[in-house]
């Protein structure tokens, strides 16, 4: 029993089937004067919240500074855009006295508390590109799936570090462990790569 819990809290159903979660984040504090404005994002990739910490040393030709900054950009990409990525993009307005979303409608940072929007990726097929310079790739997706707008119910309960996140939003479910982030920079590239993709021939109307 308590292996099936553990094995439930890095799961998430897709419509092609179960996926581990890799990485999850909880983003908050981009919207200054509404600290309940939310964006979730839980993927089959890691995810890291921002480049690691990396101070360029003046005894080296590499700015190391830099290098965290495009690696860190190189991770988000993969989660995105390599092929079998598996994401859900949540934006989420959570009322501190009630955790239970509703989730409905186009994806939007507007709304009234506890209510909510979702979509989710899935890439089938996706062209790759090594640059020579360094192990860094570049993606083209060939084929995806953009589940929109998805419709349901989440569950978030906030700890200092991390959110425990339940999704129930028909063919996509979640039950994971998402860490609390606050870049404001990512919010923008994580909706941004999402929402702004061109319309596939298999998109999904849910």
């Amino acid at each position: 029993m308590l292996a099936a819990l553990l094995l439930a809290c890095v799961e998430m159903q897709t419509p092609s089937g179960v996926e581990r979660v890799r990485g999850g984040l909880w983003l908050e504090g981009f919207v200054a004067n509404d600290p309940s404005v939310v964006v979730a994002v839980v993927a089959n990739s890691p995810l890291p919240c921002a480049p690691d910490p990396a101070a360029d040393l003046p005894s080296t030709s590499v700015d190391e500074e830099a290098s965290a900054v495009v690696w860190w950009e190189a991770q988000l990409a993969a989660a995105l855009y390599r092929e079998g990525a598996a994401l859900l993009l949540l934006a989420l307005l959570v009322d501190p006295a009630d955790a239970d979303i509703a989730v409905a409608g186009a994806l939007t940072l507007a709304g009234e508390p506890g209510t909510g929007s979702a979509v989710g990726l899935e890439v089938f097929e996706s062209a790759s590109e090594e640059h020579a310079t360094t192990v860094l790739h570049s993606y083209e997706l060939k084929e995806f799936a953009y589940h929109r707008p998805l419709r349901g119910d989440v569950r978030a309960v906030v700890s200092d570090t991390t959110v425990q996140l339940s999704a129930d939003l028909g063919e996509w479910e979640v039950v994971a462990d998402l860490e609390r982030c606050e870049n404001p920079n990512l919010v923008g590239l994580a909706i941004g790569a999402i929402d702004g993709l061109p319309l596939p021939e298999r998109a999904v109307d849910d």
